[in-house]
């Protein structure tokens, strides 16, 4: 793997980030805020639909051709994981390993089924610490018209928050590793997108869960249950239309604060009252 790539993320609870952030538009009669509200839930995302076409792909190196350690290791890989009788088996793995032609085709097509299998058992939950930052409310709170939500990490959803990590390359896996990381996967991102200051709640589709997942957070149709207490505030975008977002939250969660992101006279920059 990519050694720029292998670098381990953390969790938000174990550091001293109190409070991450979700942005999101926001439509009135028809919105999210009011499932949220009314539901005490919140929707995780499936990755296929993320705006990046690496986030979250896998890349399985192809190249064996001056790694005869790795040649073998693959050889067995393809000999354990081939379900033929042995004859055909040994055949049938001398010929992909015969090139390197064979090899990147085949492991190409595994790679195919790899991110169907991801999509189907993977839900994401985005967040950041920067509820200032105007690109954000520009890129996903529709021009600053949305909305910003604040949770405390006070709890086990979101205290479970993965740190994502920006690097100039995009981590490359051996398809033989027997301990594959999903999270470092679901964690990756270009060194161009660093700016979101990203974290990610990471959840597994209850269809999906084995009985050997002790410990994964479980989605189901990427819903989960929002914590007690765990949202502390709703940001109205400076643009965002308030008076709608207060009648929606007196309705379903009276008491809960809200603010407004204002702009700042004469700066390129937000203050949030």
């Amino acid at each position: 793997m990519n050694s720029s790539c292998n670098k381990k993320s953390k969790q938000a609870i174990n550091t001293n980030i109190c409070n991450l952030f979700h942005f999101q538009e926001f439509k009135g009669k028809e919105d999210y805020l009011i499932r949220l509200l009314r539901d005490k839930t919140i929707y995780c995302s499936n990755p296929s639909n993320f705006n990046d076409p690496w986030d979250c792909k896998i890349s399985w190196n192809t190249d064996y051709s001056n790694n005869q350690i790795g040649l073998e290791k693959l050889r067995c890989y393809l000999i354990k994981n081939t379900t033929i009788d042995q004859i055909r088996t040994i055949e049938t793995v001398n010929f992909i390993t015969q090139n390197q032609f064979n090899i990147k085709n085949h492991i190409e097509n595994i790679s195919n089924a790899s991110h169907l299998s991801h999509e189907k058992t993977f839900r994401i939950y985005c967040l950041t610490t920067s509820p200032k930052d105007i690109l954000m409310w520009s890129h996903y709170a529709k021009n600053h018209t949305g909305i910003c939500l604040e949770f405390s990490t006070t709890n086990d959803v979101f205290g479970s928050a993965w740190e994502v990590n920006y690097s100039t390359d995009h981590p490359v896996f051996h398809i033989y590793d027997e301990e594959f990381d999903s999270i470092l996967l679901l964690t990756s991102k270009s060194t161009n997108w660093n700016y979101e200051k990203e974290w990610r709640i990471i959840a597994r589709e209850k269809s999906m869960t084995k009985e050997t997942d002790h410990g994964s957070l479980v989605s189901n149709s990427g819903i989960i249950n929002l914590p007690r207490d765990s949202l502390k505030s709703i940001i109205v975008g400076c643009n965002g239309d308030f008076d709608s977002v207060k009648k929606i939250v007196d309705e379903f969660s009276p008491g809960l604060p809200i603010k407004k992101a204002i702009k700042i006279n004469g700066k390129y920059s937000i203050e949030i009252e």
